[in-house]
């Protein structure tokens, strides 16, 4: 917040979404930089950054999600290939 412009632009839902990710990175940072291992749970980080409860929980499970993809969608390329070599029967 500066002189000229009162309005804190954490405030901002636009800018919120634009900087999610960065103020993410900024905590876990943070944190390493102390050598903190106290677990943050995900409640607290959205809490940090100003989002939603839901919004790392979902984050998380959108990776869960895209990696199992990325796993099944790997085994049925290795079948395929062994399945169309002839010296493998």
């Amino acid at each position: 917040m500066s002189k000229a412009n009162p309005i804190d632009l954490t405030t901002d839902k636009k800018w919120l979404l634009a900087h999610s990710d960065r103020l993410i990175a900024y905590e876990y940072v943070r944190m390493a930089q102390t050598g903190s291992h106290v677990e943050m749970f995900p409640d607290e980080l959205a809490d940090r950054i100003g989002r939603p409860k839901e919004y790392v929980t979902n984050i998380i499970k959108n990776a869960l999600s895209h990696a199992k993809e990325c796993y099944h969608s790997q085994q049925a390329y290795a079948r395929n290939q062994v399945a169309t070599r002839p010296d493998i029967r």
